[in-house]
Formats: C-alpha cells, sequence, structure tokens
C-alpha cells in the first residue's frame, strides 16, 4: 500500500522475458505464426529461408541462449 493509501500498482515483472517462461512461449509461438504468413503472403519475404531465422526463434524458448554451444 502507498503512503496516500493508495493500492500500489503492480509492476512488470521482468524475470518474464527470461527464456522458457509462459510469456516467452507466447511469444515465439505468436512470432513464428507470423513469420509464415509473411513468407506465404508477403513478396518481399519468398526468398527469405526459414533455416535463417530458425536459431533466433529457438532462443525465445530455450532455457539457454541460443548461442550457448558455440563457445566450447
Amino acid at each position: 500500500m502507498r503512503e496516500d493509501g493508495g493500492e500500489k500498482k503492480k509492476g512488470w515483472d521482468r524475470n518474464a522475458i527470461t527464456p522458457g517462461t509462459p510469456f516467452m512461449d507466447l511469444l515465439a509461438s505468436s512470432l513464428r505464426y507470423w513469420v509464415a504468413r509473411k513468407m506465404n503472403e508477403d513478396p518481399g519475404w519468398a526468398n527469405v529461408s526459414s533455416r535463417a531465422l530458425a536459431a533466433p526463434l529457438r532462443g525465445l524458448t530455450s532455457p539457454l541462449p541460443a548461442a550457448a554451444g558455440h563457445h566450447l
């Protein structure tokens, strides 16, 4: 509660943007849908490789960073 007696607003939980959280799972799913739609409907996306987009999208849901395996 605030000093003036009002209720404290619940702020944004920064932990929600951590890979593997429900928020990030929904974001990843939404981005995959949007990219697939763009690739099917937008001529400007006709030559975009789905493989080029796979790693960045995978990093949204994986608990490890997308490039974590590259630093062995």
